[in-house]
């Protein structure tokens, strides 16, 4: 399922929270100009990254059915 809209963008993070946070979304978003030459950096994570057990619990049988081990 895919979202059309963040729950919070980089800028509104960065403006809250301040510099010192670490930023991912599900969607890619642009880096961040926090002004004095600093860059917010905006990454993109996925469920694959961040859940990899439940990935890996889901992906791992039709895998082993492919393989025939």
């Amino acid at each position: 399922m895919c979202h059309m809209t963040a729950e919070c963008t980089p800028e509104e993070a960065f403006s809250i929270v301040g510099k010192n946070i670490i930023f991912a979304s599900g969607s890619p978003f642009k880096d961040v100009d926090l002004g004095g030459g600093e860059i917010g950096y905006s990454n993109q994570g996925n469920n694959m990254y961040l859940f990899p057990g439940s990935v890996n619990g889901s992906y791992l049988p039709s895998l082993i059915r492919k393989l025939k081990i």
